[in-house]
């Protein structure tokens, strides 16, 4: 019955994490936003490079 707790209670931290985040976790996600936004935009002028 302990386990099935200790399950439960888990599992609701980590809907309260994913649900309210903390200011770290939101700071790292725009910057990896940002990252794969400007990796995207280097890789489409390349193919437009390539194009002729």
């Amino acid at each position: 019955m302990g386990i099935v707790i200790e399950i439960l209670l888990n599992l609701g931290v980590n809907l309260l994490s994913f649900l309210f985040p903390s200011k770290e976790e939101r700071e790292e996600k725009k910057l990896k936003k940002a990252y794969y936004k400007r990796l995207k935009e280097e890789q489409e002028e390349e193919q437009k490079r390539k194009d002729y």
